[in-house]
């Protein structure tokens, strides 16, 4: 029998003698005390309710008592239990305290505020909106760049839209548009500010802009530039000399012409040769010739194409038809041809394009060596709520000087 067990069996009984002891002492002195019953007190009531009180205190001690061993008693049970266990209930504790505090840790981070970059949804371009006061006089000066490498795999497109409008004050609204697509990466950018003039200046996403016009005041200009994308990345631009090929508009209050060149790329430290086409207006009443009345309202679809064959050869086929009435804007097709190696140019109004669920499109080019042209879609880069969808396209052209490859841009408007 081991010690414990000896030590816990004495506890118990001395506390049963002890317990048995004070009980007979309470019933002797009980039963010895005589049953006096007197209508005065007599002095020795007096003693015996002394003895009583006093024997219900021993029994009270004696209880006290008793428990107080049974106590120690389980104490030393429990203490011999604890220090056999001690080991296991240490490490039950720290593996208690681990998961609690790594509850506390986890609840107060979830109820801080924290910031996510979550990308945003692409902004919509900004659309003209009707200056408080008309103004038949000002002006209004655009030039628009659509830069387009060819690869099957990762294009490249960028296009610089720069408008500048004269207000009913003589100060200048400029508005820049910036979209394509790079690395596989959307571009949809813009940025405003108001100046006394209307000569191009950086802002936002353009970091530098130049215009340079040919010495002998001919069309031959050039822009050189540079942009920073969403994502960080920089890239400048320099074309070549351009040849003012086609006047597409020819009034004074709206003159439009549009030029194909090739253009650099440089982007960290990486060199592209691409092809552009430049495109320049400029009006004296362009709320008449440009947001005409009826403007907002048109209902309309445009398909326009900007493509280059594998010769290096340009396309530029614009189809519109119109569906509202609108006797500022009918529906009409004007298409644009230039033969790199000759440098001919030639112009057509007269196409017809299908399209299979915006995925394939065929266009007729009849002016154009009774061209065909079949594409489709390589990737979407633009899609906004107004209507404006923008792919790069890819496929086949084939005239009466055989088949080639061809690539670019499709624009639709709706």
């Amino acid at each position: 029998m081991s010690l414990t067990l000896i030590i816990r069996a004495f506890i118990v009984k001395t506390s049963m003698k002890i317990f048995t002891l004070i009980a007979a002492l309470i019933i002797w002195h009980a039963a010895a005390t005589p049953k006096v019953a007197l209508a005065v007190l007599p002095p020795d009531l007096v003693v015996s309710a002394g003895a009583q009180v006093v024997g219900i205190f021993s029994l009270i001690l004696a209880i006290i008592v008793s428990l107080a061993v049974s106590v120690g008693a389980f104490c030393i049970v429990g203490y011999q239990w604890v220090k056999k266990w001690s080991v296991y209930i240490a490490f039950g504790v720290l593996g208690l305290a681990l998961v609690l505090s790594n509850a506390v840790f986890l609840w107060v981070l979830n109820s801080e505020t924290r910031t996510v970059d979550v990308p945003a949804e692409p902004m919509p371009p900004r659309t003209y909106q009707e200056p408080e006061q008309s103004c038949d006089t000002c002006v209004f000066y655009s030039d628009s760049l659509t830069m387009f490498v060819p690869d099957r795999q990762s294009p490249t497109v960028i296009e610089i839209d720069l408008n500048r409008r004269q207000e009913p004050n003589n100060s200048f609204s400029h508005y820049y548009f910036l979209d394509g697509v790079v690395n596989g990466q959307p571009l949809n950018q813009y940025t405003q500010f108001n100046t006394t003039g209307y000569n191009l200046q950086p802002s936002g996403y353009l970091d530098a802009v130049q215009k340079t016009l040919a010495a002998d005041a001919s069309v031959r200009d050039m822009y050189t530039g540079g942009i920073t994308t969403e994502a960080g990345r920089t890239y400048t631009f320099s074309t070549t000399e351009l040849s003012g090929d086609f006047v597409t508009r020819n009034t004074p209050e709206y003159t439009q012409f549009q030029s194909p060149a090739t253009v650099t790329l440089v982007s960290d430290g990486v060199t592209q040769e691409g092809y552009v086409l430049t495109e320049m207006l400029h009006s004296t009443d362009f709320e008449k010739r440009i947001f005409f009345d009826g403007y907002e309202a048109l209902d309309a679809l445009t398909h326009q194409f900007i493509l280059w064959d594998d010769r290096g050869n340009f396309y530029m086929i614009d189809d519109t038809a119109v569906f509202s009435d609108t006797p500022q804007y009918p529906s009409h097709s004007w298409l644009l041809y230039k033969n790199t190696g000759t440098g001919v140019t030639k112009k057509g109004f007269s196409t017809v394009v299908t399209s299979d669920e915006s995925n394939a499109w065929q266009v007729t080019v009849p002016d154009f060596d009774q061209g065909v042209i079949d594409v489709s879609r390589v990737m979407q880069y633009k899609s906004d709520p107004t209507g404006r969808s923008r792919y790069v396209v890819a496929g086949t052209i084939t005239d009466t000087t055989g088949e080639r490859t061809i690539s670019g841009v499709l624009k639709i408007v709706r």
